[in-house]
């Protein structure tokens, strides 16, 4: 066992497993296949060999930059199932094992971890197949292009077999990659429904909701991965006539990317601005009901000492909440997002003036 998976198996609110995480964690024969390399082997191997086969025998046919570009996209389906691995055993856990600071009702995280763990574990049919339509009709889509790059006359089984594999890549891969997102955004809004404990001198700097951030960002660069897929995606769409669906689904993937992260970080940015309302105010009437107590004690001076101190306490607890920023954004995470809201638009950039489609 690696590293990596030893620190999985400590993560205590690390419970239900998504079929594709088994996977990865059930290893190969050899010995120190982690679930990266298991992953691999598992879901890409297959198609390594059909891709590979394809562009030894068909490269007459092909462009530089389509090699380039359905490249990319097989290395995506040889790396998405460790993506799925890490968002079910890593993200998702170490997203509770930290909120405890905030909340330390056990047994209510607990019930919120095992549920959307379980939900991020059981099958989605409909996400699965809305993915396996979307990548079935950009390959469609695609055809004219295909036919061009050797997948005719005796090309044409690749053809058939780029149908399968745009299927495979949206029902096995695409589906749950989808549901990760789904989750975070569920589970979010379902945690801020609870009352939590904001802390204005953690060390984030933004009351100890930085771990919120980072859940949203980790979910957003898994799910962001995908856009290795825009190059191949942006090549079939030149001149094919087809071009307003593959640009469609592109859109509709840079809103849920985007999406993926906003969502979640405002949700708990409104909760904890609610709850250092009701704080402010609790301090604020406080405040007047000591300033009346210091007005009432007149000739006793030790007891207005105390009341004055009391004061300074209670302001210097106010100015501490009503000062610490509650969206949970570090510079850190913004780049994180700034660079996967990016990545298509870096992937077209490549596409366009560096492969000089």
């Amino acid at each position: 066992m690696n590293v990596l998976e030893a620190s999985v198996d400590e993560l205590e609110f690390n419970y239900d497993s998504h079929w594709v995480s088994r996977q990865c964690n059930a290893g190969l024969p050899i010995s120190g296949a982690g679930p990266l390399l298991s992953g691999m082997v598992k879901f890409g191997l297959v198609w390594d060999l059909v891709w590979g086969a394809y562009l030894l025998t068909r490269w007459e046919y092909l462009t530089p930059s389509f090699a380039v570009t359905w490249s990319l996209a097989l290395l995506w389906v040889n790396l998405a199932p460790f993506f799925i691995w890490m968002y079910d055993q890593v993200v998702l856990p170490e997203f509770f094992d930290r909120f405890r600071e905030l909340n330390t009702d056990q047994e209510r995280l607990t019930e919120i971890a095992k549920k959307y763990n379980g939900f991020f574990a059981e099958p989605r049919p409909l996400a699965s197949v809305l993915w396996g339509v979307f990548v079935l009709v950009i390959a469609w889509a695609g055809t004219p292009i295909l036919t061009e790059m050797g997948m005719s006359g005796g090309g044409e089984p690749f053809l058939w077999l780029t149908y399968v594999y745009a299927a495979y890549i949206g029902v096995v891969l695409g589906g749950p990659g989808f549901v990760g997102p789904l989750t975070t955004i569920l589970m979010i809004r379902e945690i801020a429904g609870l009352d939590f404990e904001i802390q204005p001198l953690h060390p984030d700097q933004l009351g100890g909701l930085s771990n919120v951030g980072y859940c949203a960002i980790r979910t957003t660069l898994l799910y962001s991965t995908a856009s290795l897929f825009f190059p191949l995606g942006f090549q079939l769409a030149a001149g094919s006539g087809r071009e307003i669906w593959i640009l469609a689904i592109l859109g509709f993937y840079v809103v849920t990317v985007l999406g993926s992260f906003v969502y979640p970080t405002l949700k708990i940015n409104r909760k904890a601005a609610e709850l250092r309302e009701e704080i402010l105010d609790g301090l604020r009437r406080r405040s007047d009901a000591v300033n009346a107590e210091l007005e009432a004690a007149e000739g006793d001076e030790q007891q207005r000492i105390q009341k004055q101190l009391e004061l300074q306490r209670i302001r210097r607890k106010y100015d501490d909440y009503n000062n610490v920023r509650l969206y949970p954004l570090q510079v850190d995470i913004f780049v994180r997002l700034a660079a996967s809201v990016l990545l298509p638009i870096m992937m077209l950039f490549l596409e366009f003036y560096l492969l000089g489609a």
